[in-house]
């Protein structure tokens, strides 16, 4: 007897535009979602930036700062997480 079938970990979809950015990234998460945390972490894995938010379905996030490279964004809302790879010009 088949009682259900587990889902596998829900992903958040994000879209992160534009990429390669140079000053300022949108992240649209395509519904809104809770409490998301958003961190970017370098090729080496250390954490550049971190950043929360409450109920959003887009978020702006500043990456001026960063030196030129390749990154990526962590998104985390609840059990759902995604992680997406960005270049900083």
């Amino acid at each position: 007897i088949i009682s259900g079938i587990a889902d596998e970990a829900p992903v958040l979809n994000a879209r992160i535009f534009p990429d390669p950015a140079s000053d300022q990234v949108r992240i649209d998460l395509g519904r809104a979602v809770s409490d998301v945390t958003v961190s970017v972490s370098d090729v080496d894995g250390r954490e550049q930036l971190r950043q929360e938010f409450g109920r959003t379905q887009t978020m702006d996030l500043r990456v001026a700062d960063l030196a030129p490279g390749i990154y990526f964004v962590h998104l985390r809302s609840g059990g759902n997480d995604g992680v997406y790879r960005l270049v900083k010009q």
